[in-house]
């Protein structure tokens, strides 16, 4: 998931801050030699060396409370790192229902349109038979309709359903995902 590399990387930076101003406190050491030649008389012994350490130590007050800001912020991006990723599992986890949530509602549509497809039929033989009215016959075939309109509308919410799952799963896009049958 892109927002949880985001953190992480938000985090090893924060940490990076905290082992930059800790290195502050690290004394520095410096050292040096030299050597001088000289063919003039008079200015000593030649050739001369000279060699050299120093160590410089600095104690900042102002460092300190900056490193200690600095592991607070990075205890805290770590907690936002954690914070991002279980919040990318629940997206990932509340898509997986959403598909279960679909197909059974595409289940419960085919259901209800069989059911409205045998009523018109049954009001088309009735009517045929005389025993029912035109209007009888109009309303049932309405009903059919819209149950054929509901069962596209559940299909579409189900290949919806499934697309949302597979790219939050970093899945490739399948064009057959949408061809299935609930």
């Amino acid at each position: 998931f892109p927002e949880v590399r985001a953190a992480d990387a938000q985090q090893r930076a924060a940490s990076a801050n905290v082992d930059a101003q800790r290195a502050q406190f690290a004394p520095t050491i410096e050292g040096f030699a030299s050597e001088r030649f000289t063919n003039a008389a008079g200015f000593g012994k030649s050739p001369a060396y000279a060699v050299g350490v120093s160590a410089t130590l600095r104690l900042d007050v102002a460092n300190g409370f900056a490193a200690r800001a600095l592991t607070h912020a990075a205890e805290l991006s770590k907690v936002r790192a954690q914070r991002s990723e279980r919040e990318a599992l629940d997206r990932v986890h509340d898509a997986w229902y959403e598909v279960a949530r679909q197909i059974e509602k595409g289940r419960a549509v085919r259901a209800q349109l069989e059911a409205a497809e045998l009523a018109a039929k049954v009001a088309r033989d009735r009517h045929d038979a005389g025993t029912t009215t035109f209007l009888d016959v109009v309303l049932a075939e309405r009903d059919a309709l819209s149950a054929r309109a509901s069962a596209i509308q559940a299909d579409a919410d189900l290949c919806r359903a499934r697309l949302d799952l597979r790219f939050l799963a970093n899945r490739p896009h399948q064009s057959s995902v949408c061809a299935e049958e609930p």
